[in-house]
């Protein structure tokens, strides 16, 4: 049962149920207590994967550089071989490499043959580049103590980068000399430990942030992507033999040798991995196999979860649309980090040309009359004056409580502005896209 401060954010709230199909079995065998799904099949090679702000998924097809940006569509469905997958979109011409990962100041950044490159997520057009160091291409990830770009050099050592792209440093050159390929790479939540898929020879290398390289665990199966697990600790590679292995730390010590077993096989080749704002990891396949036994050559994107350790800059995502008031202003709303129980976070607002609401709640409609989905029954509703061009911020403190966890939450921000037209002023209301996050532990 819910705490009764909780219950204070449900009031007038309907809950968010999700319904799906039956889930296609690409993998043979998953671990109990997880679900699969097949979420988008694409004629072509797929590699590195990330988000777009509505929360559609992005892929790419692993090219050094200038490499499109895939995208599949997350609002609805269509059913190809008894399946019901996610339709993909027009490509989007871009410049990524493979490796590639969101960052919380809402850029989307690739590891390339002339070093990171900054993108927009929704358009793929380029934002800015650093000095043209050569990248291995594949590595890259973000700090969660300092938004740093962690990525890997052609020449194997360990790069950080600021994300305005000002020159850095090599952090470590540990791995130098040891491996012929670094893959896939995975912050724990503290940012202490990152995890890196090694290959020639096949190795979960354990990175400590200031003590360096902690362990090299030995594997059979090649890795490639990497993801870990939110509340049991656990760490999973996503294999090039069509296998996942978990690795299961001792209290969840990483400095302590983990045990190794099959948390999935009978797949297809995997390639790199990223966990979404669900809390599911989106790995792609080099193969697909649909619900009524279909298998063809397609790629595939396929879905696992819960539970896994988002990336810092994977936390919400956009939804509806936007209305102007008769100025032309739009009002714009983002999350300074993630939204978890018993922790404050700063929702920040801009762009509106007069006084701002904003709601919040576990419930989002469509109402065509204004123009996109808006909320309706809000379980809170913050005024607050806005002089423009000032950006405003609302704390707003999430409940220490654990039902909490894993709920939906929507957010918008209307505005209500004085504009004079000939002999009288009247009141235009405008307001933002919405955003929709899953609260955190």
């Amino acid at each position: 049962m819910l705490h009764s401060r909780s219950l204070a954010l449900l009031v007038g709230c309907a809950s968010l149920a999700f319904t799906t199909g039956t889930s296609a079995q690409t993998f043979t065998f998953l671990e109990a207590g997880f679900t699969q799904e097949l979420w988008g099949t694409h004629d072509g090679f797929l590699g590195g994967v990330a988000f777009a702000p509505d929360g559609d998924v992005l892929a790419n097809g692993c090219q050094g550089y200038l490499g499109p940006l895939f995208r599949w569509d997350s609002q609805s469905t269509i059913v190809v071989n008894g399946t019901a997958i996610h339709p993909e979109l027009a490509s989007m011409p871009s410049d990524v490499g493979c490796g590639m990962v969101n960052h919380p100041d809402g850029g989307l950044y690739s590891n390339t043959l002339q070093g990171v490159k900054r993108i927009d997520p929704d358009t793929g057009l380029l934002l800015g580049a650093g000095s043209l160091e050569v990248g291995n291409v594949l590595s890259i990830a973000v700090d969660p103590q300092t938004g740093d770009l962690w990525w890997i050099r052609s020449g194997l050592q360990i790069r950080r980068t600021p994300p305005d792209l000002s020159p850095g440093a090599d952090y470590s050159t540990a791995l130098v000399g040891i491996f012929d390929l670094i893959d896939g790479m995975y912050f724990d939540p503290s940012g202490d430990y990152l995890f890196i898929a090694t290959r020639g020879p096949s190795t979960l290398t354990v990175f400590h942030r200031s003590l360096g390289v902690e362990q090299q665990i030995p594997m059979v199966s090649p890795p490639d992507g990497v993801a870990v697990h939110e509340q049991a600790g656990f760490v999973l590679t996503t294999n090039v033999d069509g296998t996942i292995s978990k690795f299961t730390f001792p209290s969840n010590d990483y400095s302590l040798p983990p045990v190794e077993t099959v948390f999935a096989s009978g797949g297809f080749r995997s390639d790199l991995s990223q966990v979404g704002a669900d809390g599911y990891l989106y790995l792609t396949q080099e193969g697909t196999r649909y619900d009524d036994g279909t298998v063809t050559t397609e790629n595939s994107i396929v879905r696992i979860g819960p539970g896994f350790v988002r990336p810092p800059g994977v936390c919400w995502n956009r939804y509806g649309t936007a209305a102007a008031d008769l100025l032309g202003q739009v009002p714009r709303l983002s999350l300074d980090g993630c939204m978890k129980i018993g922790e404050t976070t700063d929702i920040v607002t801009s762009g509106l040309t007069g006084i701002g609401c904003l709601l919040i709640g576990f419930e989002a409609v469509d109402v065509p009359a204004f123009h996109g989905t808006i909320l309706v029954n809000p379980a809170i509703g913050i005024s607050h004056p806005i002089f423009p061009p000032t950006l405003d911020r609302v704390s707003f403190e999430m409940p220490l409580d654990p039902d909490l966890v894993d709920l939906p939450l929507f957010m918008q921000e209307f505005a209500i502005a004085q504009t004079l037209l000939g002999l009288n002023d009247i009141a235009v209301v405008s307001f933002s896209r919405g955003l929709r996050t899953v609260i955190q532990p």
